[in-house]
């Protein structure tokens, strides 16, 4: 979890990763996708029913010279 953090902070601000070029953030897309699953038990009052919920988080990076 710590490093996830540090790659979103260090992302956010830019990343100097050679002297004299950088890295930034150019686009960030987020999708979500949701499903219902019906589940049959076989006994109706057992029968369930499963939400599930995806999101994906796409960032583009550009390099640009400082």
């Amino acid at each position: 979890m710590f490093g996830y953090v540090f790659f979103m902070v260090a992302n956010m601000y830019g990343c100097s990763m050679y002297d004299g070029m950088s890295m930034k953030p150019h686009k960030t897309t987020v999708s979500t996708t949701t499903s219902m699953t019906d589940i049959d038990k076989g006994d109706s009052d057992k029968d369930q029913e499963k939400s599930s919920l995806g999101l994906t988080v796409k960032q583009e990076f550009i390099w640009r010279d400082k």
